[in-house]
């Protein structure tokens, strides 16, 4: 027995609490998945509050990846768009 069936299972696990987390937002469910949806509420972030969806967000690109399917256009931005402001709010923290 090579332990497979327990993995893929583990895998499966892990994909669904993954995609339970980090969804892309339904944008007219809520105000706060609109403003997510569009990646205005970034600016209210903190530093540390980034970087922890940072994780999230590489996690389930990994996971689409993994899938062999292509992120969504959301997901993609949302990356880059964290990563700015990351970058931007350490050059500020060193300027301070």
């Amino acid at each position: 027995m090579t332990g497979e069936a327990p993995r893929a299972e583990f895998e499966g696990d892990i994909a669904r609490l993954i995609d339970a987390v980090y969804p892309d937002p339904e944008q007219f469910l809520t105000a706060e998945a609109f403003s997510r949806a569009h990646h205005d509420d970034i600016a209210s972030l903190k530093l540390d509050e980034i970087d922890a969806e940072r994780i999230l967000a590489r996690m389930r690109w990994s996971l689409v990846i993994h899938r062999r399917q292509e992120p969504s256009a959301w997901l993609v931005e949302r990356i880059a768009r964290l990563d700015e402001a990351a970058a931007a709010r350490r050059r500020q923290s060193v300027r301070r």
